[in-house]
């Protein structure tokens, strides 16, 4: 079928300078001049890296995933009095199947990369590649056509989709570092794609030195056999990310070991908005540590070295003695590592409270270097919330904060809860609600924050929590910014 053609602008150039690349790694790219038509640009690099191409074809609408969820029984519940789930054959999930007509999964299969043009200006907004073990070389070609169609002034080129891809590490890696880049792409997903390494997975969320951060917005890794290594992996680098807000671990084989680390990110990250992680074998124990993650939290050792080194450094002592003096009052700590990656650029967020007189000697007023300038300045995240302005004491000394109040949707079905586990969640939106109507003011119009949606029910193994579920539900109901309460009806 024949490619449509799409909006050519009047701009040409190489596309090495038009992907305005800055590095060195990029200097065996092609020399193919950009016509700014994504179907032409894509089949003549495809023709020059002398590799298959596919179909190129438009469509109006992403295409579907052509995967059901088993319907079988429901899996075995715990026994009356909350006993531990044991994990046996009877609370396995079952792996999700394909069903399409024949007529179907011939075009899913077709080897082609759909185009998504918008309805208004026939402007490219998605890539899809679903169904098609895209070859190497071709994937290289898709991605500097993207390249050269974003810098040739068509920025409405936000989402790159691969489903049933054969996505290898290099090509991921490679994908990763072109998408800092080409910063106006800012939705990934990835799915039906397994065997990829944990740290692959997680450089797509890491932050390149010399680049700069991933751009993502949405991340979505359904169906990619994503494990419990994986998992640890992404949630280290959640700790860091300051942009992403939707992230997607539906279907895979997440445990409580994963689960909970990803909870645990959650204590420092507070940009993320949703998180999918059903269809999983996670349980109470993940549930249990986000509960303390989205309420509040007494600081553990490396949190502690880390807020007094962040501290330090805002009262303008240098960073390597900043470090020296944390871990001596501290004590040092084999997790302190992952402390000292917080610099000055955390304290731009919350920390103007916890900022001490500066220390003599210190450069500039307020102890800040002169030689920042105001585009590095621009660049820095959002800064830690461990430079909480009023933290509280709780037993032995210990230092509770406040938790994420950043994440509205929580998608948790299909997976191991018990009735311990709907407490938990339904003490997570009772915090969350009274924190929100004790915060409005009467000048100020309601803000939403915390959990209003959870998918929690579907599949779960829960018995004896009918009345935690009613009470549940009626408080995401009330939490629900669409919800309207019925008025008293009059006396007669």
């Amino acid at each position: 079928m024949p490619s449509a053609k799409l909006t050519t602008p009047s701009t040409t150039g190489t596309m090495r300078e038009s992907a305005q690349l800055g590095s060195e790694d990029e200097s065996d790219g092609p020399e193919y001049q950009t016509t700014g038509d994504f179907a032409i640009d894509y089949k003549a690099l495809c023709a020059e890296s002398e590799t298959f191409c596919g179909t190129v074809r438009t469509v109006s609408a992403a295409p579907d995933l052509p995967v059901t969820l088993p319907k079988g029984p429901t899996p075995a519940t715990t026994p009356a009095g909350n006993a531990e789930l044991e994990p046996d054959e009877s609370t396995e999930i079952p792996t999700p199947s394909i069903k399409m007509s024949e007529a179907s999964l011939k075009q899913y299969f077709d080897p082609s990369v759909e185009l998504e043009v918008s309805k208004d200006d026939a402007e490219v907004k998605a890539v899809h590649v679903v169904g098609w073990r895209i070859p190497e070389p071709s994937c290289q070609a898709l991605l500097w056509a993207t390249k050269g169609y974003i810098s040739a002034g068509h920025p409405g080129l936000t989402t790159l989709r691969f489903v049933s891809a054969g996505l290898t590490d290099s090509m991921v890696t490679t994908l990763a570092s072109t998408l800092r880049r080409i910063s106006t792409v800012t939705t990934l997903q990835i799915h039906a794609n397994p065997a990829l390494s944990p740290h692959v997975l997680a450089g797509l969320l890491a932050t390149d030195t010399f680049v700069g951060p991933s751009p993502l917005v949405t991340l979505s890794l359904r169906f990619c056999e994503v494990s419990d290594a994986a998992a640890t992996e992404l949630a280290l680098e959640l700790k860091n990310n300051f942009g992403l807000q939707t992230l997607s671990l539906f279907g895979n084989k997440l445990t409580d070991k994963g689960g909970v680390n990803l909870a645990q990110a959650l204590r420092i990250n507070r940009t993320l908005k949703v998180l999918d992680i059903g269809h999983n074998a996670v349980g109470d124990s993940t549930v249990a540590e986000l509960e303390l993650a989205l309420t509040e939290f007494s600081l553990n050792l490396e949190e502690v070295i880390a807020r007094r080194r962040l501290q330090l450094i805002a009262a303008g002592v240098d960073d390597a003695l900043a470090d020296e003096r944390s871990e001596s009052r501290g004590g040092k700590s084999g997790s302190s590592a992952s402390a000292q990656k917080l610099s000055r650029s955390d304290l731009r967020k919350g920390g103007k409270a916890a900022v001490s007189p500066p220390k003599k000697g210190a450069k500039g007023k307020g102890g800040k270097d002169k030689k920042t300038t105001a585009a590095e300045e621009e660049k820095e995240p959002p800064g830690s919330p461990l430079i909480d302005p009023e933290p509280r004491i709780g037993e032995r000394g210990k230092l509770i904060i406040n938790g994420c109040w950043a994440l509205n949707c929580l998608n948790i079905s299909y997976n191991r809860l018990t009735a311990e586990g709907i407490q938990s969640l339904l003490r997570i939106v009772q915090f969350h609600t009274v924190k929100c109507s004790s915060e409005e003011g009467e000048d100020s119009p309601a803000v939403v924050q915390g959990l209003v949606s959870i998918s929690f029910q579907q599949r779960n193994p829960v018995c004896d929590a009918d009345d935690v579920i009613k009470l549940l539900d009626d408080s995401l109901r009330m939490r629900d910014p669409r919800f309207v309460p019925l008025e008293p009806a009059a006396a007669e």
